[in-house]
């Protein structure tokens, strides 16, 4: 049992530099079935949103990283090659679709904002209908285990400033559109 983390890292347009980080509690049943669980918990996730992104949304790769007494550790960078499939006009990249995963206890929350949306995906400011179904889905694969027949399994949830382990028991996609945070490099983490 170990907790880790995953940190996909893609680009907008070539030159904006994304990164979406999950933090889950991983079960191997052999050495190396992390690598095989991430892989498979992300791209159910981010197999939803594909229709939702514009074809400049491009993600490259994912890190793995262990938490070992209180500093998170590389494991390995894995090849992770998708990208968004909507031709339709980019909106800006740093306007999110928000996803809040809920872990029990008052200030366990997970957040994850998913930018390089269209105008096709966004309606005022919220999500347009047609797409609110297959944001639903993303959510579900977002707070739910992942387990493979070998039996191995990957919990997601996230890690308070004690490093203790919290899954998610729900979530839900927020209404309106956020806004993704910017770091100037160099600054903050």
């Amino acid at each position: 049992m170990a907790i880790q983390r995953a940190v996909v890292k893609g680009t907008i347009a070539d030159f904006v530099s994304i990164r979406n980080m999950f933090t889950a509690n991983v079960v191997e049943s052999y050495p190396g079935e992390a690598t095989s669980l991430w892989t498979t918990y992300l791209t159910q996730f981010f197999g939803m949103l594909y229709d939702m992104l514009h074809t400049g949304s491009v993600f490259t790769s994912f890190e793995i990283l262990q938490l070992n007494s209180g500093v998170w550790e590389l494991v390995t960078e894995e090849p992770f090659i998708h990208a968004g499939t909507d031709t339709t006009q980019a909106i800006a990249n740093q306007v999110a679709l928000v996803f809040i995963g809920k872990a029990l206890g008052v200030k366990h929350v997970g957040r994850k904002f998913i930018g390089g949306l269209t105008e096709n995906t966004v309606q005022v400011n919220g999500l347009a209908a047609s797409f609110i179904a297959d944001a639903a889905q993303a959510l579900i694969y977002y707070v739910s285990p992942v387990d493979v027949e070998l039996g191995g399994t990957l919990t997601p949830g996230v890690v308070d400033h004690n490093n203790l382990f919290y899954p998610f028991v729900g979530g839900f996609v927020s209404t309106f559109l956020g806004s993704m945070r910017r770091r100037k490099p160099g600054v903050g983490s």
